[in-house]
């Protein structure tokens, strides 16, 4: 009669902050944001963020209706 031994895998030690919020940011579906995090150069990040700040800051300010 053979015996089952049960294997116990040792728990996944907890993740930076950094890196959770990191992979979260190359995932999501929030257009610009990728571009922002993977980029290496400092001016295209700069660059995706005015462009990202502008895209949700004025699509809305002319969606509105004047009064």
């Amino acid at each position: 009669m053979s015996e089952e031994v049960a294997v116990v895998e040792a728990p996944e030690p907890p993740r930076k902050l950094g890196t959770v919020l990191r992979e979260l940011a190359e995932g999501t579906s929030l257009h610009g944001v990728p571009k922002i995090v993977t980029s290496r150069q400092l001016v295209v990040k700069i660059l995706w963020f005015i462009l990202l700040l502008g895209k949700y800051t004025f699509v809305p300010l002319k969606r509105q209706k004047p009064l």
